[in-house]
C-alpha cells in the first residue's frame, strides 16, 4: 500500500502489511516517541548510517525496509536496484527531518543470527 501523506515520498512510504498507513502526524509521532535520537546539524551535512532489509518476495524481486525510519520501505528487482532504491528514500526521508526541524533518528538496533532446531 503507498502512503501519500507526505509530498515527496509517495513512491516510497510504504507501510508493512501488517500495520496500514501511516499518516504524517503519526509518523512525526512514532519519531517522538523514540528513546534516542539525533539532533540535526545546522552547519554543513552528517553522514548517517542506517540498517536496512531485503524480504525476498514470494513471487520475485525484493521488499526492503529500514526499520530505524518508520514507513521508509521500497521494492526492487535486484539487490543492487533495492540499494538504489532505499538509499534514495533514506535520503529523501532524512531530508524531509531536517527540513522540518525534527531530529533525525539515530539507531540503536543490531542483527544477530539465530539458530533453532524444530
Amino acid at each position: 500500500m503507498l502512503g501519500g501523506a507526505v509530498p515527496g515520498f509517495e513512491a516510497y512510504l510504504v507501510v508493512p502489511r501488517r500495520a496500514g498507513v501511516l499518516t504524517f502526524e503519526a509518523l512525526k509521532s512514532r519519531l517522538k516517541m523514540r528513546r534516542v535520537l539525533m539532533t540535526p546539524e545546522k552547519k554543513g551535512h552528517v553522514t548517517h548510517r542506517f540498517t536496512v532489509i531485503f524480504e525476498k518476495e514470494d513471487e520475485e524481486g525484493y521488499h526492503i525496509f529500514c526499520p530505524t525510519l518508520p514507513g521508509c520501505h521500497t521494492q526492487s528487482e535486484t539487490v543492487e536496484e533495492g540499494i538504489s532504491n532505499i538509499r534514495e528514500a533514506i535520503q529523501q526521508y532524512v531530508e524531509s527531518l531536517i527540513a522540518d526541524g525534527l531530529p533525525v533518528p539515530h539507531e540503536d538496533i543490531f542483527t544477530k543470527p539465530v539458530e533453532v532446531t524444530a
